[in-house]
C-alpha cells in the first residue's frame, strides 16, 4: 500500500459588503492508504461527501514516496 495526500479546495461561503465580494474558502487534506491513485482519489470522495460546500473545486492527489522534502 501507497500513502497519499489528497487535497481538494472548496468554497463555504461568499457574500457582497459594500463594492466587495468575500469568499471564504477552506481546503480539505486527508492521508489516505490505497493502491493507486485512483484508488485513492475515490476514498477521499466517499470520506468527504458529508462535507457541504457551495463548490469543491479540483482535487490534487500527491504520492508521499514522490514529494520532496526539505531538511
Amino acid at each position: 500500500m501507497k500513502h497519499f495526500v489528497v487535497i481538494q479546495m472548496t468554497i463555504e461561503k461568499e457574500e457582497i459588503v459594500g463594492n466587495s465580494k468575500n469568499t471564504i474558502m477552506r481546503n480539505i487534506v486527508r492521508q489516505i492508504k490505497a493502491e493507486t491513485k485512483e484508488n485513492a482519489i475515490g476514498k477521499f470522495v466517499i470520506n468527504t461527501k458529508h462535507i457541504k460546500a457551495i463548490n469543491k473545486l479540483e482535487i490534487e492527489c500527491y504520492d508521499l514516496s514522490e514529494l520532496k522534502s526539505v531538511d
